[in-house]
């Protein structure tokens, strides 16, 4: 992330932090952000985790207004509500007095690459939360299996301020749902799986989504759908064609791809619109 990009982050959270402290001094203003902003987000991610009355769920980067962690505690969920600002979780625990909230509610201070994340039926991810990639791979590491992983990837314009993460860069060999959600985000859900093939398997699980950049060195596919850009098309990204994985360069660099009898370089991000379908792992 460069300079530039990082101060605009900084800038784009602290604005969030203001809004959402306004949300817990006034009722009117913090339920009408809540339904404007979040609602349907919330909603796709909780019918897609399929958690239940009484499931177990850490909300990490809960934040001042914890829309997430609230609307959870709602319907019935055992909620923990993470942040590593002392007083976002005390400006928490004011909203849950305030809303009498009845389902059980803990509230801690913590740094996400601290916990342990066992014990948990689903852990969900807030978009602002950072270092994304090493506290999934914590998160990853310490979960029971079977935990839901849900957590939020920037689409559109945030792009550009926040970082993006695929299963793949936090060693997840099984593509779970990506679906796209709203407000310029995209929904990622992984289930921690019981046990872990040495090798990516990502293949081996069917996937209603599956996108370019969450490939791994090695593995093909054939493309079946392309953004409409004459250059992608010049290039070989057509429906139909194979392509592979050579290489994954570091830091968020560009993936290196064999396809139309060549070696292309595409970045991340076009990679992630071009969707396909995985040819199965030779044995």
């Amino acid at each position: 992330m460069t300079r530039g990009t990082e101060t605009i982050r900084r800038f784009s959270l602290r604005a969030v932090v203001a809004m959402e402290r306004i949300g817990t001094r006034s009722e009117f203003f913090g339920r009408a952000y809540a339904f404007l902003f979040y609602r349907e987000m919330v909603e796709l991610e909780i019918r897609t985790a399929r958690l239940t009355a009484d499931s177990r769920v850490l909300v990490l980067g809960s934040g001042p207004l914890p829309i997430t962690a609230c609307e959870l505690a709602r319907r019935g969920c055992r909620v923990t509500a993470v942040d590593k600002d002392p007083a976002a979780v005390s400006a928490s625990r004011r909203l849950f007095a305030r809303r009498r909230v009845r389902s059980a509610v803990s509230y801690l201070v913590a740094d996400g690459l601290e916990l342990s994340y066992a014990g948990y039926d689903a852990v969900f991810v807030a978009l602002h939360v950072e270092p994304k990639t090493a506290i999934l791979r914590r998160i990853l590491e310490t979960a029971n299996p079977g935990t839901r992983i849900v957590y939020r990837n920037p689409a559109g314009k945030l792009r550009s301020v926040y970082s993006r993460v695929t299963p793949g860069e936090i060693g997840h060999t099984h593509v779970g749902v990506i679906l796209p959600s709203s407000g310029s985000k995209e929904l990622v859900m992984l289930t921690k799986k019981k046990t872990e093939p040495p090798k990516p398997a990502i293949a081996e699980t069917p996937c209603a989504l599956c996108r370019l950049c969450d490939l791994e060195p090695d593995q093909t596919g054939t493309i079946t759908r392309v953004p409409q850009t004459p250059t992608l098309t010049a290039l070989g990204f057509r429906p139909g064609n194979p392509c592979s994985v050579i290489a994954r360069q570091p830091m968020g660099g560009p993936l290196i791809l064999w396809i139309g009898g060549r070696e292309v370089a595409v970045g991340r991000s076009i990679a992630s619109g071009i969707e396909i379908s995985l040819h199965p792992v030779e044995s």
